[in-house]
């Protein structure tokens, strides 16, 4: 007897970890109020980043269909497209260009609201004027997928 409820005790207090700090799953075709739950964290891979890629001069590409998304993979990192569901995700990719050295990189910011659309900012990190960093050219890109909140999305560098 001692076993069995000692079982049923762990089997529920497993149950009760998997459940907590899980929200129940939105209506797919209800707007998402708290952008802070945009950020795709339940699919993986759900960010590349990189020092090298084909991508020469700098740009900012908001990916919402997967044509568009398969021409970002052939083009600029020469590789194949991962699987992505454009029904419930778009893709933030940020191309940095080419730079004399390394310590480049792209910082995504959390999505804010400006009232009309969901803006997803970011910034281009530099390297400090100490710092130690590869003497090669680099070509620095960062890629992010964010859940579709509803409202139009945009992306934007921080100033």
């Amino acid at each position: 007897m001692r076993t069995r409820l000692t079982w049923c005790a762990a089997a529920g207090l497993a149950l009760l970890a998997l459940g907590m700090g899980r929200k129940p799953p939105a209506k797919e075709d209800a707007k998402m109020t708290d952008l802070s739950q945009m950020t795709a964290v339940d699919v993986t891979p759900n960010a590349w980043t990189g020092a090298y890629c084909a991508a020469t001069t700098p740009s900012a590409q908001l990916i919402e269909d997967e044509k568009s998304w398969a021409e970002l993979w052939k083009q600029s990192l020469n590789k194949e497209a991962p699987a992505v569901d454009f029904g419930k995700f778009v893709a933030a990719a940020v191309f940095v260009g080419v730079r004399n050295t390394g310590g480049y990189g792209v910082d995504f910011l959390p999505p804010v609201s400006d009232g009309a659309a969901a803006v997803i900012g970011y910034t281009v990190r530099s390297p400090g004027k100490s710092s130690f960093v590869i003497q090669s050219f680099t070509q620095p890109y960062a890629i992010r997928l964010y859940r579709k909140p509803g409202t139009p999305v945009r992306l934007e560098e921080a100033k």
